[in-house]
């Protein structure tokens, strides 16, 4: 019986301890995005994207869709080569940079595999950055969406 509990509690123990572990990783990778988001370095949002994106994400088609006064455009990208994938993920980076380098990061919400990062522009544009992770290490992000409202 004692050693039935114990085992309970060790399990209990390493769940909670892989769950915070996750959350700490995301919340470091969430910040390490708002930095990269900063810099006009081509290289330094590639490099991101091939340290901190599962292979999945990479190899994920990019949606964009913008909706302004009732109209919307929507495209999906088809980047094939490995090279294309990760250079139309840094075309991204460039366009956040374009639109949030001079943000202030107004916070990080995460709760499990899940991040929500808030940022507001000068111009009034509040974004939310949306992340997830993978639950086993080295939890490598495995989603990704902007919603950006004026």
């Amino acid at each position: 019986m004692k050693t039935t509990l114990l085992l309970l509690v060790s399990l209990i123990s390493f769940s909670s301890f892989s769950q915070h572990a996750s959350e700490k990783t995301l919340e470091s990778r969430a910040r390490e995005m708002f930095r990269v988001i900063q810099l006009s370095d081509k290289a330094a949002w590639k490099k991101f994207v091939k340290e901190n994106y599962s292979q999945a994400l990479i190899d994920r088609p990019m949606r964009q869709r913008r909706e302004q006064n009732e109209a919307v455009d929507e495209k999906v990208n088809t980047a094939t080569t490995p090279e294309a994938k990760i250079e139309e993920k840094a075309m991204m980076f460039e366009r956040l940079h374009e639109d949030f380098a001079t943000s202030k990061l107004d916070g990080i919400k995460v709760t499990g595999q899940t991040c929500e990062m808030t940022l507001n522009a000068p111009s009034g544009t509040v974004a939310v950055i949306s992340l997830k992770c993978s639950p086993e290490k080295p939890y490598l992000l495995t989603g990704f969406g902007v919603e950006a409202h004026n």
